[in-house]
This record gives structure tokens, sequence and C-alpha cells, in this order.
């Protein structure tokens, strides 16, 4: 099984230079697994359908939508292209507050 979200790292991370920079805030990939199978859905598409205008596999499509792999940026983009609706909307990353 996957571990619900996607991991990013400690809370804080030491670069090259010795500094010190917070790691951005876990995201839950089922948020966004949920948020591409409505908008497909309300877009009546099959996954193979949605496949296919986003130039993968309807395998890729399931996996995303249940929440077995996290997207890569490039596939966030063309699954939104293909949605017809903005990435963020499909893929929204938690502010963290100040």
């Amino acid at each position: 099984m996957t571990d619900p979200t996607r991991p990013r790292g400690r809370p804080t991370t030491t670069d090259e230079g010795g500094a010190s920079r917070p790691e951005p805030p876990e995201v839950p990939i089922q948020h966004w697994a949920a948020l591409v199978l409505e908008a497909r859905r309300r877009r009546r598409l099959s996954q193979t359908a949605l496949a296919e205008a986003s130039g993968v596999t309807q395998q890729t499509i399931s996996k995303v939508e249940q929440a077995d792999i996290c997207p890569h940026d490039r596939l966030k983009l063309r699954l939104a292209t293909a949605l017809d609706v903005p990435p963020a909307e499909l893929f929204p990353w938690p502010t963290s507050s100040r």
C-alpha cells in the first residue's frame, strides 16, 4: 500500500552551503485523485478517453485516480489541459500560514 501523502522530507533541509530552508507541507494525493476523478466524470469522459487526450495510458489514469501514483508536473498539466481546467484547480497546493 502506498503512503497517503507525498513524501516531502523533514520539516527543514540544509542545502550545500549549509543554509536551512523549510520544506513544503505534505499534500494528500487522495485529494488530487478525487479532484481528477470528479473533473473526468463531470465531463463524462472514460478513463480511456482522458488517457488518449492527455497522451498517457488508461492504467496511468486509473493509478492517478486511485492515488497509487503522484503525477509529475508535466502530467498534471496534460490532465488539466485535457479536462479544460486550470492546473491549480486539479492540483491545489496548501499554503503555509504565517
